[in-house]
């Protein structure tokens, strides 16, 4: 049961599993059975921030290619100490309910990723990431994407440098009337404090009733890291 319990809690944490596939006995060890370093919940906290350094590793790789990564990854790689943190306090209640300390040495392996991820940036951002294929202006979704990157209520406080649509809005229907729209739009930004720019997609939607709405967005994005020129 104990088990089971850090495989769930890393699972709900990380949105995956962080225990290596190879494990066997999801429910528990067979009686009888030695107890193994793989069945040990400690073992496996660690085995599972390990694994999480790894992925991070790769999604460094894909950074410094200027592939785009998730905003999410972004912001764990650029404040180590706030997300390590953040693991740290998420885990402590549930860690201590089946006697798991959370040792710091867990973590020594995202100390590397301070300068590699640094280093990624800076060669990604060496090229302009932009899409020219997105070639639309609309004032309204401009001013939208200005308000939204105020730094307020948690979003980026940012420079808004480009904004533009792919196509025309893909109008939904009910009956014959407009209910909705869409499109996707790209978007170029430059945060507070950052010598680069980020470029990311998203698709923009807009209510209608008896006119259309204001654009808002639903959900994540991914971006890359470019040159703001």
């Amino acid at each position: 049961m104990r088990r089971l319990w850090v495989v769930l809690f890393a699972s709900t944490l990380f949105g995956c599993s962080l225990i290596p596939s190879k494990t066997s006995g999801l429910l528990g060890k067979t009686p009888g059975a030695t107890k193994t370093a793989e069945q040990d919940p400690s073992s496996q906290g660690s085995a599972g921030v390990k694994n999480l350094s790894e992925r991070a590793e790769k999604v460094t790789a894909k950074a410094a290619k200027g592939e785009a990564i998730t905003a999410e990854w972004h912001n764990r790689l650029t404040n180590r100490e706030a997300f390590v943190a953040y693991v740290t306090k998420s885990y402590q209640e549930p860690a201590a309910k089946v006697e798991v300390t959370i040792e710091p040495s867990w973590f020594e392996g995202f100390t590397p990723l301070d300068a590699k991820y640094k280093a990624a940036i800076d060669e990604a951002s060496k090229t302009n990431r932009w899409d020219h294929a997105a070639k639309i202006d609309d004032k309204a979704t401009t001013d939208y994407f200005r308000g939204f990157h105020s730094g307020k209520d948690g979003t980026v406080d940012a420079k808004v440098l480009e904004v533009a649509a792919y196509d025309d809005w893909s109008v939904t229907k009910e009956l014959g009337l407009p209910v909705s729209r869409d499109r996707r739009v790209q978007v170029m930004i430059q945060a507070k404090g950052e010598t680069y720019c980020r470029v990311y997609g998203v698709t923009v939607n807009s209510k209608y009733n008896g006119g259309w709405g204001a654009p808002y967005t639903i959900g994540g994005a991914n971006i890359q890291s470019s040159s703001c020129k």
